[in-house]
């Protein structure tokens, strides 16, 4: 992943940040086959999509991989292929439509897919790593990236919204805005390998916290966690002091868990209690 670093001092907590696209596609099929460009999808996210339907598309049978080539992208009767291979139409349409629900049953299990498609997560793992993602994402398409000298202000706005807000089990938006500004600022200080561990990392520590810990303080609670990571650049900061404590990271997790509180996927099960 190529990393940017943007730090500009106009930087303005207030604008809204870009993150996915609005539209999605009606099902799995015009996701994946209509090849159209995305401009919200990243080359490394859109590799990965074609590499799982490469991948499933081999797992089929050579006489299913050979139906569905021909059906699909050569346009071949079904009176053709049959010719081919011996066998009536009727049986090459059973045989289509076998090799189809195979290839989308397969698909439909990958988060991956499921995320492009706009389907709900299965698990507490997919979900933390769409988050993971999606935050990525937020941070690759900002305009600004904040300074630390810009976390306080933002820890603060923080605390005002979370403290005032009288809402149901939504945060504000304005909230989550200074939510994904602190994780922005906290991806942009992680290396790739770094990012691509901290799915596991969550899971690990979902493992041994569980979902009342944050459940029972809310947004505030997670508010206040970030500030204590805030206090922590703040402090490294000041004297050039950064020990093995790891508050970027954090950062971002609590933002991950922030926004899964949010969309209701926090108190999904765990992939491996499912």
């Amino acid at each position: 992943m190529a990393r940017r670093e943007v730090y500009w001092s106009d930087f303005n907590p207030n604008v809204p940040l870009r993150t996915l696209r609005d539209d999605k596609p009606e099902d799995i099929w015009q996701a994946l086959m209509e090849g159209r460009e995305d401009r919200f999808v990243d080359d490394e996210d859109s590799l990965a999509v074609r590499e799982i339907v490469a991948d499933a598309f081999e797992a089929l049978s050579p006489r299913d991989q050979y139906i569905l080539n021909s059906r699909l992208f050569e346009q071949r009767s079904v009176r053709a292929i049959g010719d081919t291979l011996g066998i009536s139409h009727v049986h090459v349409q059973r045989l289509t439509k076998a090799a189809l629900q195979q290839l989308t049953d397969t698909l439909s299990a990958n988060d991956r897919v499921r995320e492009r498609v706009g389907m709900e997560p299965t698990s507490w793992d997919d979900s933390a790593a769409r988050w993971v993602r999606k935050i990525t994402r937020m941070m690759d398409l900002a305009e600004a990236i904040p300074q630390v000298g810009h976390l306080a202000n933002i820890r603060d706005m923080l605390w005002s919204d979370v403290e005032n807000y009288v809402g149901g089990s939504r945060a504000s938006q304005s909230a989550l805005r200074m939510i994904d500004h602190l994780a922005i600022f906290g991806m942009s200080r992680l290396t790739s390998a770094q990012i691509m561990a901290l799915p596991s990392l969550l899971v690990y520590k979902q493992r041994r916290y569980g979902c009342d810990n944050i459940l029972r303080f809310g947004y505030k609670g997670i508010a206040i966690r970030m500030s204590d990571k805030v206090e922590r650049v703040l402090q490294a900061e000041r004297r050039q002091d950064l020990d093995d404590e790891d508050p970027f990271t954090d950062l971002v997790g609590y933002a991950v868990i922030a926004h899964m509180v949010d969309d209701n996927t926090f108190t999904l099960p765990l992939l491996e209690d499912q």
